[in-house]
C-alpha cells in the first residue's frame, strides 16, 4: 500500500510540473522582455518552448534568456513593433535554443553580429518581415542551421555566399520577394549542401548556366509566377542531383531537352512554342503530351513527371501531391506543391490531457484514503471483532456432522 502511496503522490507531482514543459505568453500585452523581469516567472528550469506571440514587444534583453539551459524553442510572431538591434548587437544569447519564431515582425536589418549569440539555432523564421537588407556573415555563427524561412519581405539582394560553409542546411525559403532575382548571369546562393530552394514570385527572367550553379547538391528548386521568358540550354547542367524542378505559371517559350532528364518537371501555365520540323523540338512535345501545331503557342496546363526513362510518362494533376514510383529503384518519392507546414500539439491541449491526468491521480489517491480509512474503522468496532471471531474461531462444543 505504501508503494501505491508513492506512485500515486509522483504521477501528481509530475502533472503538476508537466504544465512547465511549454509555457504560453502570448496576448499579455507585454511590451518589453529583460532579464529577471515578472513576465519571466513562470519559465522553470525545465522549460523548453516560450511562445510571447501577439503581445506590443518592441525590445528584449538580449540576456533574457540566458540562465534557462533547457530552452529550445521562443516564438515572438505578430510583434509588429519588434526589431532587431540598429546597432548590429546579438539580438539573443542562448547556447540552447534550436528555433526561432519571429514572423509577422518589423524587422528591417540582418546584421552580421544579430544571430551570433545563438550557435545551436537549427530552424529560423523571419517571413512577412520588412527585411531589405542581410549582411555577407549574418549566418556565420549559425553552423547547425537547417532551415532558414525569409518569405515576404523586401530583399533585393541576398549576399551569394551567406550560407557558404554552412554543412546542416537543408531548406531557404525566399518567395514573395519580388526583386530578389540575380543581375545577369551571376550565381544567386553557394553552398554545397542545400537540397530545397524555394524562390516562387521572385522576379527572375532568364535561367542562366551560373544562376544554380554554386549550390551542386540541389534536389529541388521551386521557381513557381517569376517571369522567366527563357532557361538557357546550358542551364543547370551542374546540379546533377536536381530531381525536382516547379516552372508553373512563367513565360516560357522553349524549352531544352535535357530538362527532360529531371524526373519531375512542372511547366503549367507556360506558352512553349514547339517547331514541329525539328526532332529534338518534335520529341520534346511529345513526351509533354502536347499536340503538335507549328509555331503556335501551347499553353501547358498539366504537370509531368518525366521518369529517366524517357518513354515512360505520368500526368499529375496540377497542385496536387503524389507518389512517384521509379522504374531504376524502388525508392518512392514524394512531391509536394506546398511548403511543408509543421504543426505541433497546442499549450490548450497539453494543459488539458495533464489536467486530466492530475485529477484521475487526486481520485484515485482520495478512494485508497477511504478505503484505508473503512478498514481501520472495522478493524476498531468491537461489535465486528465479535462476529469475526465467532466465524472464524467457533466454539470448541461445536463438532463436525458426520
Amino acid at each position: 500500500m505504501f508503494l501505491v502511496f508513492v506512485t500515486l503522490l509522483l504521477c501528481v507531482l509530475s502533472g503538476g510540473l508537466g504544465n512547465q514543459i511549454s509555457l504560453d505568453l502570448c496576448q499579455r500585452n507585454i511590451t518589453e522582455v529583460r532579464k529577471n523581469a515578472n513576465v519571466l516567472e513562470s519559465v522553470t528550469s525545465s522549460t523548453i518552448a516560450i511562445a510571447l506571440c501577439n503581445n506590443n514587444i518592441t525590445k528584449v534583453d538580449s540576456g533574457a534568456f540566458q540562465t534557462y539551459e533547457a530552452l529550445e524553442m521562443l516564438n515572438f510572431n505578430a510583434n509588429p513593433e519588434l526589431q532587431f538591434p540598429s546597432d548590429g548587437s546579438q539580438f539573443l544569447s542562448s547556447q540552447s535554443l534550436m528555433r526561432l519564431d519571429c514572423v509577422e515582425c518589423g524587422i528591417i536589418k540582418i546584421y552580421k553580429d544579430t544571430l551570433k549569440g545563438m550557435s545551436n539555432l537549427r530552424q529560423i523564421y523571419l517571413s512577412e518581415n520588412m527585411i531589405e537588407m542581410i549582411e555577407d556573415e549574418a549566418f556565420r555563427a549559425n553552423r547547425a542551421l537547417q532551415e532558414v524561412d525569409l518569405r515576404g519581405n523586401k530583399l533585393t539582394r541576398v549576399p551569394g555566399g551567406i550560407f557558404l560553409g554552412l554543412q546542416s542546411l537543408h531548406r531557404v525559403d525566399l518567395d514573395s520577394n519580388s526583386l530578389l532575382a540575380p543581375h545577369q548571369d551571376q550565381p544567386f546562393l553557394t553552398n554545397d549542401y542545400l537540397k530545397v530552394l524555394s524562390c516562387n514570385e521572385c522576379g527572375f527572367e532568364v535561367i542562366y548556366e551560373r544562376t544554380f550553379a554554386g549550390l551542386p547538391r540541389l534536389e529541388e528548386l521551386y521557381l513557381r509566377q517569376n517571369n522567366i521568358r527563357e532557361v538557357q540550354n546550358t542551364a543547370l547542367i551542374s546540379n546533377e542531383y536536381l530531381n525536382t524542378l516547379m516552372l508553373q505559371d512563367n513565360n516560357i517559350e522553349s524549352l531544352s531537352l535535357k530538362l527532360t532528364k529531371i524526373p519531375i518537371l512542372s511547366l503549367g501555365g507556360n506558352c512553349i512554342k514547339f517547331d514541329c520540323s525539328r526532332p529534338d523540338r518534335a520529341y520534346l512535345m511529345r513526351m509533354s503530351g502536347v499536340q503538335c501545331i507549328d509555331e503556335t503557342p501551347i499553353r501547358v496546363t498539366e504537370t509531368y513527371v518525366f521518369n529517366r526513362d524517357p518513354t515512360l510518362l505520368e500526368e499529375i494533376p496540377p497542385n496536387e501531391p503524389k507518389l512517384v514510383h521509379s522504374q531504376q529503384n524502388s525508392a518512392v518519392t514524394k512531391t509536394t506543391t506546398e511548403t511543408e507546414i509543421v504543426i505541433g500539439i497546442s499549450d490548450w491541449y497539453i494543459t488539458s490531457y495533464l489536467t486530466i491526468i492530475y485529477l484521475a491521480c487526486s481520485g484515485v489517491l482520495i478512494f485508497l484514503l477511504c478505503v484505508l480509512w473503512k478498514m481501520e474503522k472495522y478493524d476498531s468496532d468491537p461489535g465486528v471483532n465479535f462476529y469475526a471471531e465467532g466465524v472464524l474461531n467457533p466454539s470448541p462444543i461445536y463438532k463436525p456432522i458426520q
